[in-house]
């Protein structure tokens, strides 16, 4: 069981019990891709032998999806990050509103990230502003994109 983490611009693919990590480069990456009704993605690489790792959706426990096709989306968002607007805030105590329009506006298609981890659930939109139902927590980094 493994969990999986965007964090300063690379997925890094972490063991539950914190004892393995493997970190790759967005600049290493060469593209995520699928096979038609398979359970697994495989994350192509550059320069490396074998090029690619295959990550099986049941062993994936952070983020929670609901289907390797939400995996797959998931894993394209981290790996182009840099790529569409975001904004990381860093929570202040009790927290729970976090306004994007000096950045950009959100979109329902927008996507939370606490501490690099994808969080399906526990937030909403109103405007260009993202509500928590709870507090993420003074210092948690808070990433919204769109």
């Amino acid at each position: 069981m493994a969990k999986i983490i965007n964090q300063n611009g690379k997925i890094i693919i972490q063991s539950n019990s914190g004892d393995a990590k493997l970190t790759l480069a967005k600049t290493n990456i060469s593209h995520i891709s699928r096979q038609p009704y398979r359970e697994y993605l495989t994350i192509h690489m550059l320069g490396t032998v074998p090029p690619m790792i295959k990550l099986n959706h049941s062993d994936i426990t952070f983020p929670q999806t609901d289907s390797i096709t939400e995996l797959e989306g998931l894993l394209n968002d981290y790996w182009t990050i840099n790529e569409g607007p975001y904004h990381v805030f860093v929570a202040e105590a009790a927290q729970t509103e976090f306004d994007c329009s000096p950045y950009f506006s959100l979109t329902d298609e927008y996507k939370v990230f606490i501490n690099g981890v994808f969080q399906s659930s526990g937030h909403s939109r109103s405007g260009d502003t993202v509500i928590f139902t709870s507090a993420p927590g003074e210092g948690t980094e808070v990433m919204i994109m769109i």
